[in-house]
């Protein structure tokens, strides 16, 4: 005579599960038997450090909160030859952006400055709506009077600058930025310099070029997205 296995209740000794599960899924008691979870959970060990995050839905193996270790994704480089560099389309895909100057040139001595754009590179906002400060390798520097109106990215120079621009989100809903740059003169002279874009909109392109009547002549920038 065969006899049929019986799947045993909780109050039985039993779990009330059958000996098949869905993948990712968990015993949990809905008060009379164990049951198998509604979320999904990590089927394997992730990242050292790692903490385990919902969505909403289910449960995975995530960083935790302060352990971002960011990523440089390579996405283009553009020329500078007798204008402006603009970059358009940056989303909340990447959590900011990273610009590295090669060379960067202007016609004549003048500051390199950064605009910002809230259609897409339609228009560019030369409105008094920026806010900046930096220091120089020798001395403190003093905003111009119309230092409202762009963000700097290096001062006064004939010489090509090399250095780098750091893009952030504030915030994905309004995709508001901030801005750091380190960029270097020659060899003796480094400006550092941060700053912010006050308005609260969504920010989707950026122009380098620079503050007076000249354009930028000649060198090159990459960009990245970080992640």
């Amino acid at each position: 005579m065969a006899y049929k296995p019986k799947i045993l209740t909780s109050a039985e000794g039993g779990t009330g599960a059958s000996n098949t599960a869905t993948s990712g899924k968990i015993l949990i008691g809905d008060g009379t038997n164990f049951v198998s979870s509604t979320p999904t959970y990590p089927t394997a060990a992730g990242t050292s450090g790692n903490v385990l995050t919902s969505d909403g839905t289910n449960w995975s193996s995530s960083a935790a909160p302060g352990a971002f270790t960011p990523t440089l994704t390579y996405i283009t480089s553009k020329t500078a030859a007798g204008g402006v560099v603009d970059f358009t389309s940056l989303s909340s895909t990447y959590k900011g952006y990273r610009f590295y100057l090669s060379a960067l040139t202007p016609s004549a001595g003048d500051q390199i400055i950064m605009r910002v754009s809230t259609d897409n590179g339609s228009n560019f906002d030369s409105g008094n709506n920026y806010a900046y400060v930096g220091t120089g390798q020798s001395a403190a520097l003093v905003s111009p009077a119309a230092s409202g109106y762009w963000i700097q990215i290096a001062s006064n120079a004939t010489a090509a600058r090399a250095g780098f621009v750091d893009v952030y989100f504030i915030a994905t809903a309004s995709m508001n930025v901030t801005f750091q740059s380190a960029v270097a003169v020659g060899t003796l002279t480094t400006t550092w310099m941060t700053g912010i874009y006050k308005n609260q909109a969504n920010v989707d392109a950026l122009r380098f070029t620079v503050a007076g009547a000249n354009n930028l002549a000649s060198g090159t920038i990459y960009q990245y997205g970080i992640s």
